[in-house]
């Protein structure tokens, strides 16, 4: 609840370098690479928001992008105890 504790991981399939950059809902860069060859690419450490990868061939320029949401809990976990 309220953390920074999200993880993303998203998976990139291509045989070619390309260049890639991770935004978050505020539009904010939270990852980016230049010619990559990564076939995972992990984050951590995330806070709740919705995270878009936008990844770019090098070699043909085509382009394509992804979503990821990570959501937060609406309240914290909470606990009573009864003893007898």
């Amino acid at each position: 609840f309220g953390g920074n504790n999200g993880e993303v991981l998203f998976t990139v399939n291509s045989t070619n370098p390309f260049n890639y950059q991770v935004t978050n809902t505020a539009g904010t860069v939270v990852s980016s690479g230049n010619n990559s060859t990564l076939t995972t690419i992990s984050l951590t450490g995330l806070t709740a928001s919705t995270y878009t990868i936008s990844v770019t061939d090098t070699v043909t320029n085509c382009t394509d992008s992804a979503t990821a949401l990570v959501n937060t809990p609406s309240a914290a976990l909470a606990f009573s105890f009864t003893t007898n």
